[in-house]
């Protein structure tokens, strides 16, 4: 499982290195997923230092994009090249963003339970 983020933020490569993360790896943009590594970039999400962030893991990953208590938008890419879809409505505050995003990364099968969903369009 890894996380996204847009690389090249002003500070966002030092506090990722700071985490143990070679500096090279973390300016291109992609981390393998530890509960730490999330925390920092949900605070980086927070603080509008990068405008999203992904989980991914193979051809399925929950995506989001926003800054400070919301509005974000949440999108989920189920497995098998399923149809996307979104939060209904198209966003969620940041509270239930967080929980969600550390809900995938813990590996917890019911992390899409409390958020309504509907198919993305496009």
């Amino acid at each position: 499982m890894d996380l996204r983020f847009p690389s090249g933020s002003a500070g966002l490569s030092s506090f990722l290195t700071d985490l143990g993360s070679h500096p090279s790896t973390a300016a291109s943009g992609v981390l393998p997923a530890t509960p730490e590594r999330l925390e920092e970039l949900l605070r980086a999400l927070w603080q509008g230092w990068v405008e999203f962030l992904i989980v991914e893991e193979g051809d399925v990953f929950v995506q989001v994009a926003g800054e400070g208590a919301g509005p974000y938008q949440l999108q989920y890419q189920p497995p098998g090249g399923g149809a996307m879809l979104q939060a209904a409505g198209g966003v969620i505050d940041g509270l239930t963003m967080c929980d969600v995003l550390r809900k995938v990364v813990a590996g917890d099968p019911g992390w899409h339970a409390g958020v309504a969903w509907e198919p993305f369009p496009g």
